[in-house]
């Protein structure tokens, strides 16, 4: 007499140890990232006028942003006000025939003798492509 065998049932387990792993990965990736990002482009209230112009895009093109903290953000950089004065030099000299440009965006509330002393290292270096951001008045 030959017993039978009952089938086996086969059951498909996912392992989801490696799949939680993952997860937290990216979790922690992307608030890394969320966090740098507002940290590179600050919030700024830019003031509002009725005369402005549109720019166009220029290749050497550096943005300084100035917070109301007295903060300092070249493009991406953190700078004091003399480390500015070195970078815009150093900008200036790296290639004399290239047209070099500077767009300062200062928050409405920057003390204007904050902004003026950034305008003032930037006219020494005679750099005469000089733009402010601002904001469009309605009406």
């Amino acid at each position: 007499m030959q017993l039978r065998k009952k089938p086996v049932a086969h059951k498909n387990v996912i392992n989801i140890a490696s799949l939680i792993d993952v997860i937290f990965l990216l979790i922690i990736f992307f608030m890394t990232v969320s966090q740098s990002s507002s940290v590179m482009h600050p919030t700024v209230t830019l003031p509002v006028t009725e005369h402005q112009r549109k720019l166009t895009p220029i290749e050497e093109n550096i943005i300084i942003t100035l917070t109301t903290n007295s903060d300092i953000l070249i493009n991406t950089l953190s700078l004091t006000l003399e480390q500015t004065k070195t970078y815009l030099t150093e900008k200036k000299n790296q290639d004399t025939n290239a047209t070099l440009s500077v767009r300062i965006r200062a928050d409405e509330n920057t003390p204007w003798q904050f902004v003026s002393e950034i305008m003032t290292q930037v006219a020494k270096l005679n750099i005469t492509e000089v733009n402010i951001g601002v904001i469009k008045a309605n009406g």
